[in-house]
């Protein structure tokens, strides 16, 4: 046993609390209650310890809860776990600290998950070795994290290191090693060489058929996997017909009331609407709106999604009104899910942004452009400084049209309110100065080294 600060504990309470009343998922509930039955005092034994990870496995696995609650049940149990012997490396403060990578990255905050992700690789590095399958598993959270920042450079060893372990421990006849190398094969479809992304997904996808036949929901993932690259490649045809038999598949095992069904079905809807068959898109979007309120909710992030798929065809096809109020409720669900300066919510506006100016409402549409520009100067504030030169390229390009389109909006529809104007200097003035600090920084680190 070990004894913790009370107000850890109290807090943690708290949290169970919480969860207990404003969750709906049974099991969940359950989970929680167990733990409550035994956190009685501020000692933490092994069945506590299961217990409350427990919770915290589960929470991280659900969208339906207030993402800031979970984050501060996890980073509480993180220094709760964090004292027990050894301190900073028994396996459930690893798991703990894990976990809370996991949810800043899914939260979007990489720069807090990136110095997590390394503790726990370090930490199996030195517990387990270099060749035990979970060590393999925090390479792949590393590497992922690196190819969402564009460090491929830093990606590619990772999950070729991943591929080796798995490959020697389990043979190349295992669905592990087939995960291996779809992760292989999205970073090359990430990076654009669709060659060398398209056999390593054929092999992923062979070895599926040979474990798990033709009509198992696994091999649908890879089928969809290659309906993404051709797609990409701008191959729709092809996109279409990969889509279709995943979709077959999955509506044959989970039915037509399944999320994994609800995703495929955008994939096709996806398709008709780049193909420009709006037509045959939306009654897709629509089916996958009415699947996703159904077992979701509506407050629910895929729930979001749906709705802003399908306000983009109708403010596409110029049924403004149709989309408005869809687009006012997808932007309610991401501020609450995920926060202002989300890359999700900042889309949003921008696109209800757009809207008012096609209804006339220039105001609004000037108070959400001038906010979208804002956040998302902040968001590259956040993020910037932890991306490879590459990436910090890459995502300047893309965000460089957010900074373009206030100053055109302002002076095309003739606004001259002091505020925005005065954001814009400031947003341009702050977009420079974190370019050029960033700069001297990487400069003073090239000094140092030589």
């Amino acid at each position: 046993m070990h004894g913790q600060s009370s107000s850890l504990h109290d807090s943690l309470r708290h949290l169970l609390t919480y969860f207990q009343q404003n969750v709906k998922d049974e099991k969940l509930r359950q989970a929680v209650k167990e733990a409550q039955v035994i956190y009685t005092n501020d000692a933490i034994d092994d069945s506590l310890s299961e217990k409350l990870l427990k919770v915290d496995n589960m929470l991280l696995n659900t969208e339906q809860t207030d993402q800031h609650m979970i984050a501060s049940y996890t980073e509480t149990l993180v220094q709760i776990f964090e004292d027990l012997p050894p301190k900073k490396e028994h396996m459930v403060y690893t798991a703990s600290l894990d976990n809370l990578a996991q949810l800043y990255y899914n939260l979007g905050q990489y720069g807090r998950a990136l110095p997590l992700f390394q503790q726990v690789l370090d930490i199996k590095k030195k517990v387990l070795g270099e060749k035990h399958l979970d060590y393999a598993t925090s390479l792949d959270n590393l590497a992922h994290l690196y190819r969402r920042l564009g460090q491929y450079d830093k990606t590619l060893p990772l999950y070729e290191q991943a591929l080796d372990i798995r490959k020697n421990i389990l043979g190349e006849k295992h669905l592990d090693y087939a995960t291996s190398l779809d992760n292989l094969a999205h970073l090359y479809r990430r990076l654009a060489q669709y060659d060398n992304a398209l056999p390593l997904f054929l092999k992923a996808l062979a070895v599926r058929k040979e474990l798990l036949g033709e009509r198992h929901p696994d091999y649908a993932t890879v089928l969809n996997n290659l309906g993404h690259l051709y797609r990409e490649r701008g191959e729709f045809n092809n996109a279409l017909t990969l889509y279709q038999q995943a979709l077959d598949i999955r509506k044959e095992v989970y039915g037509t009331r399944s999320g994994i069904y609800s995703s495929s079905l955008k994939n096709v809807a996806l398709v008709y609407y780049k193909m420009g068959q709006y037509d045959k898109a939306l009654p897709l979007f629509q089916q996958v709106l009415a699947i996703n309120k159904k077992i979701s909710g509506e407050e629910h992030p895929s729930y979001a999604g749906s709705l802003y798929s399908l306000a983009n065809l109708y403010q596409n096809t110029c049924q403004y009104e149709k989309a408005l109020p869809l687009y006012q409720q997808a932007l309610a669900i991401k501020k609450k899910i995920l926060g202002e300066e989300h890359p999700d919510y900042i889309d949003i506006l921008n696109a209800l942004g757009t809207l008012y100016v096609s209804l006339d409402n220039i105001d609004t549409a000037t108070a959400l452009i001038s906010k979208a520009s804002n956040n998302t100067l902040r968001y590259l504030q956040q993020t910037y400084s932890i991306l490879s030169e590459q990436e910090k390229i890459r995502l300047l390009k893309t965000k460089t049209s957010q900074f373009c389109l206030l100053p055109s909006f302002l002076f095309s529809q003739h606004v001259k309110n002091p505020s925005h104007v005065n954001q814009l200097y400031t947003n341009e003035l702050s977009l420079k100065a974190m370019v050029l600090k960033d700069q001297q920084n990487v400069l003073i680190q090239q000094f140092r080294k030589s």
